[in-house]
């Protein structure tokens, strides 16, 4: 260890003379103001990638990683603090759990970019494929698909492979002096590493049965890291790194891999005459050995050959045999058949793409059964060639078994896919081989290659044929599974017909058999119906003639059912004047116009007409012609007789009633005059014209004007009902503007509003104009302005108008105490009012709401609404038509007479 350290120090020395001519770093005063600022560096070693890293026994890092930060050390002038990750430090990609700031040796990989800013690489070595003695070479990693292949747990060497062999079946192992010791005892069949390592190990562990087999096409390029949040040292380490000449690396390299020794000086002029003397004889042994080496070398790659012909043989064997399984069901899809074998070969070729294609059309087309790629792994299909477009190609595919063609656009039987078919898929060679079945060709299977031409050798050939044999075997299969599940489905149906044809049967002769039990019993019901029916049921003929005569029918008109049947019904039972008509509706109804009810009178036993309401309806045969009718009657004299005295009833109790209220108005008028005295005296009386009060006097008057006042309210409000129910009411039409009259009604209850401390707000609506009565709709809106006031204690109250459709809606909204939904119900019935706090203290008589009703919907053709919710405040709508409807002339009924004629009936 000591002659390390020498060795090193000595090493130091000579890089030093050898930088010593070169200027200072450059380094800007950004640059040096952030190396003061980071004195301490944390740098992560790798301890046992020897001879490139390791980790001595006194904690100090060795190798040419070693050598590398000494010198930028020496450049930089600052001291690293050295780390050495633990196994989930080493397998992180994370600089926080790493817990470094640097990583002496780093392969720059995507996922590593995500965290690390990574220099320029520094060392570059190829990665091996190492094996034990006995194994046959290899050009790349593809000939161990599915076998295990040991990489270092860690490594970027594993993100490299799988990158360039995806099918690689990889194994980590923690580092490489036991990747290649497990490889020697038989755990892997192989490992991947760099040059420097595994020679490294196989020389001081002595494992003589392991040798390098080839070369995995993948490069080590190793740099080192700093932490992505560190980019003003990522740029300081890369000039640290380029002050170091290619002499110098050249030597950090040779001093750890080659390590040759230096001769002794005193033997060097016996070396040379030595080395002069066996020139002579070297020459002819080296001729020997070169002759020898060319005949080992063609023994090997003769036998190299024929193991990897075997290879290739034993494989398409063992393509062919999972092909053949997977043809033994013929009852499965083609497509999936096709799907199997096409990956299978593409597996086993090693081809870009594999599509089997079917001849259609008889022989003009060719459709794209199955396309696989290899790449991607998908299966497609559907893609179609015609024979009138390629006429070399479709004449070579009936004419030979295979067509191998190395270079596809030149080749005269492909070469008419050039500018189409290559051009888009990027293929350069193709491999068809004709798929036959019984002597004639079905279509074709083509294995293709992209990017590079490909020499078809001749068992590639030969395997292909194979293929489109299995291609054939699969159509076969699906044909005959076609054929068979047709016949299958031919017997199944013949029976089914059969089966159903029998099942028809029986159901039709049960149908029947019910059917017929049912009739019975329907003909039995409808008998017991007819005969104990309260109704006259009659059958008549086409010609009139009674058929059917049920026993209430003997009873009104007191004749037998025997005695009447044939007999013409109108000649016997019908007035003279309502012959006719009855026998104009019967030809109607057989001719099949709507049947309805009507009333016609019949002469009874006792020779008097009673009139009945009636109702036919037509028999139909079964060639659907009319056998007759079928009529029902009732007898509606009584019912006729009780309408009358309803009716008369009906207009006594309206005159009644228009009486009561003429009444009720007459004595509220004159109930209106001396009130309006009392309280027009009362009020001289408080205002003190007729001499000084005391506060006594005032108040006992007080009470009495405002109880006059509310009785003048009342008897004004039952005058109005009075009148508009007794239809005395008479309204003025005008054209008025809403805003004015919603500001007259605010202006109204402003005194009040200002008492209670309410504000009071009327929105603004210009040129909004109806035609109706004025003063009463100022009724209505003032009277909901006053119950806004009355039923709020505190907030607002808002007045505006909006149009709507077909008028106008006009809204009244407070902050009231609101009202619940069982009084939302009631609101607008007469003396009605609604249980709240305030109702005592209120004044009121539960007339407004319902006179404001009368008078929007009987006088102004209108409608009034609430939306309330209880201790939030009410909405209430008035809404207007923009001009009155036109009054419809209303005419007395007529008495009607006690049996309808048959004009009137017509």
């Amino acid at each position: 260890m000591a002659k390390r350290r020498r060795a090193r120090l000595i090493l130091g020395l000579i890089l030093q003379l050898a930088a010593a001519p070169v200027a200072g770093l450059e380094l800007s005063s950004e640059e040096r103001a952030w190396l003061t600022d980071h004195p301490h560096i944390r740098v992560a070693l790798s301890p046992d990638y020897q001879p490139i890293s390791f980790v001595d026994e006194h904690g100090q890092p060795g190798g040419m990683v070693a050598d590398y930060l000494q010198r930028v050390q020496d450049e930089l002038g600052l001291e690293f603090q050295w780390v050495v990750p633990g196994p989930k430090q080493q397998q992180s990609n994370d600089p926080k759990i790493k817990g470094v700031d640097m990583v002496s040796v780093f392969a720059d990989t995507p996922e590593r970019r995500e965290h690390w800013l990574f220099t320029e690489p520094f060392l570059e070595f190829p990665l091996y494929v190492i094996v034990r003695d006995g194994h046959a070479a290899m050009r790349d990693l593809r000939a161990l698909k599915g076998k295990p292949v040991a990489v270092v747990a860690g490594y970027a060497a594993q993100e490299l492979v799988v990158s360039r062999y995806p099918g690689a079946r990889l194994e980590q192992v923690p580092d490489t002096r036991s990747g290649l010791q497990r490889l020697a005892f038989g755990a892997y069949e192989a490992f991947v590493s760099d040059l420097p390592t595994a020679s490294w190990w196989l020389n001081r562990e002595g494992l003589s049965d392991l040798r390098i087999a080839g070369d995995t096409g993948l490069k080590y390029r190793l740099g080192m890291a700093v932490r992505g949040d560190w980019p003003q040292f990522h740029g300081i380490l890369a000039k640290a790194l380029a002050k170091i000449d290619p002499a110098e690396r050249q030597a950090i390299y040779n001093r750890w891999v080659q390590a040759p020794p230096q001769p002794d000086p005193s033997l060097w002029r016996a070396l040379q005459i030595a080395l002069a003397v066996s020139a002579f004889i070297a020459l002819g042994l080296l001729a020997m050995f070169l002759w020898n080496r060319s005949l080992q070398r063609q023994v090997a790659e003769r036998t190299q050959d024929l193991h990897d012909l075997f290879q290739r043989m034993e494989r398409y064997h063992a393509a062919i045999v999972a092909m053949a399984s997977r043809n033994k069901g013929g009852a499965a899809a083609l497509s999936d058949a096709l799907q199997g074998i096409s990956a299978i070969a593409a597996e086993a070729l090693g081809a870009s793409r594999v599509s089997i294609w079917l001849l259609r059309n008889e022989g003009r087309t060719l459709e794209c059964a199955e396309l696989y790629q290899a790449d991607t792994g998908a299966h497609s299909r559907g893609a179609l060639l015609q024979s009138e477009d390629y006429p070399r190609y479709f004449e070579a595919l009936t004419s030979a078994r295979a067509i191998p063609a190395e270079s596809a656009a030149d080749d005269p039987r492909t070469s008419e896919f050039r500018d189409g078919y290559l051009r888009e898929t990027g293929v350069v060679s193709m491999l068809d081989a004709a798929i036959r079945l019984g002597g004639q060709t079905k279509g074709v299977l083509c294995i293709e290659q992209t990017k590079a031409t490909r020499r078809w050798s001749q068992d590639e050939i030969s395997f292909a044929g194979e293929v489109a044999d299995q291609v054939a075997q699969a159509y076969a299969h699906a044909v005959l599974a076609r054929h068979r599940d047709q016949l299958e489905q031919l017997v199944d149906e013949r029976t089914g017909d059969l089966q159903r044809a029998n099942t028809e049967l029986r159901e039709e002769i049960d149908t029947r058999a019910r059917i017929e039990a049912e009739l019975r019993v329907s003909e039995q019901r409808f008998r017991s119906l007819v005969q104990m029916a309260p109704s006259v049921i009659l059958g008549l003929s086409p010609e009139g003639h009674i058929l059917e005569f049920n026993p209430e029918a003997e009873r009104v008109f007191g004749r037998h059912r025997e005695a009447v049947m044939d007999l013409d019904f109108a000649s016997l039972f019908v007035p003279v004047d309502w012959r006719q008509p009855l026998k104009d509706r019967m030809r109607d109804m057989l001719d099949g116009q709507p049947a309805r009810e009507y009333e016609m009178p019949v002469i009874d036993a006792e020779g008097k007409l009673r009139l009945f309401a009636w109702a036919s309806e037509r028999m139909i045969g079964p060639d659907g012609q009319a056998l007759g009718l079928v009529s029902v009657g009732s007898d509606i004299t009584r019912r006729k007789e009780v309408e009358r005295e309803l009716l008369h009833a009906k207009e006594a109790a309206e005159s009644a009633d228009r009486i009561k209220s003429m009444f009720v108005a007459s004595m509220s008028h004159e109930l209106r005059t001396p009130l309006n005295s009392i309280i027009g005296f009362t009020d001289v009386v408080l205002q003190g014209l007729s001499g000084e009060l005391n506060e006594k006097q005032k108040d006992q008057l007080g009470r009495a004007y405002r109880s006059a006042k509310h009785l003048l309210t009342l008897i004004s409000d039952v005058i109005d009902i009075s009148k508009i129910e007794a239809g005395y009411v008479e309204t003025f039409c005008e054209p008025f503007e809403i805003g004015k009259v919603l500001e007259e009604a605010a202006a109204s209850v402003h005194h009040q509003a200002a008492q209670k401390g309410l504000a009071l707000h009327v929105e603004s609506c210009p040129n909004m104009s109806v035609v109706a009565d004025r003063k009463r709709f100022y009724q209505c809106v003032l009277n909901l302005v006053s119950n806004a006031v009355k039923y709020s204690e505190r907030g607002r109250v808002e007045i505006g108008a909006e149009p709507c459709e077909e008028g106008v809606r006009v809204w009244v909204r407070d902050t009231g105490i609101g009202i619940d939904a069982a009084g939302l119900t009631r609101i607008f019935q007469p003396f009605e009012r609604i249980n709240s706090r305030l109702k005592i203290n209120t004044p009121g008589t539960g007339l407004g709401l319902y006179l404001t009703r009368k008078i929007m919907r009987e006088l102004l053709h209108g409608d009034v609404g609430v939306e309330s919710e209880p201790e939030r405040g009410s909405t209430f709508s008035l809404w207007l038509p923009l001009c009155p409807p036109q009054p419809a002339s209303v005419q007395a009924p007529a008495e009607q007479p006690s049996v309808p004629t048959p004009q009137q009936e017509g």
